[in-house]
């Protein structure tokens, strides 16, 4: 959380319980989060760059450190 947002900077779950919707959930809880505390969603993480793109209604925004070709894409 820094200058009212909560950026995602990485998602890891482990790969044993992987494919299971377990990053989307954490994702989703945490800009649930954001928006219940008046935060701006913002995603440094590929996962959760593509997770805002899926889901236009957060209204996220994708950080200026974001670099495409992390290793937590979706």
């Amino acid at each position: 959380i820094h200058d009212n947002g909560l950026d995602i900077r990485h998602t890891i779950v482990p790969s044993e319980i992987g494919g299971r919707g377990i990053a989307s959930a954490l994702v989703k809880a945490a800009y649930d989060f954001a928006l219940e505390n008046a935060l701006k969603p913002i995603a440094t993480c590929s996962y959760a760059v593509i997770w805002l793109q899926r889901h236009p209604e957060y209204q996220g925004e994708i950080s200026k450190d974001y670099c495409e070709g992390n290793s937590c894409a979706l």
